[in-house]
């Protein structure tokens, strides 16, 4: 008997139900609580001044007006080895 399931299509189905699960679990849980309720920090993996830097930065600011709450970004760049 021949096999009709293309592994891809296996695939796009099992990540089309993992999405309705997570924004069918999300839209439950925020009806419950007023998130978010104290400060958001963004975590930046590279030194301050860079491209990834303004960028968080930039997003931390329209967030925080969208949220109406305060978004910190901090950078920590990660060690060389």
């Amino acid at each position: 008997m021949k096999n009709h399931f293309h592994p891809l299509r296996l695939v796009r189905a099992a990540v089309l139900a993992l999405t309705a699960l997570s924004m069918g679990l999300l839209s439950v849980s925020a009806g419950a609580q007023a998130w978010p309720s104290r400060p958001v920090k963004i975590v930046a993996g590279f030194p301050p001044g860079g491209g990834t830097d303004i960028t968080a930065r930039i997003l931390a600011i329209k967030l925080s007006e969208y949220w109406g709450q305060q978004v910190i970004v901090e950078n920590r760049a990660a060690p060389v080895a």
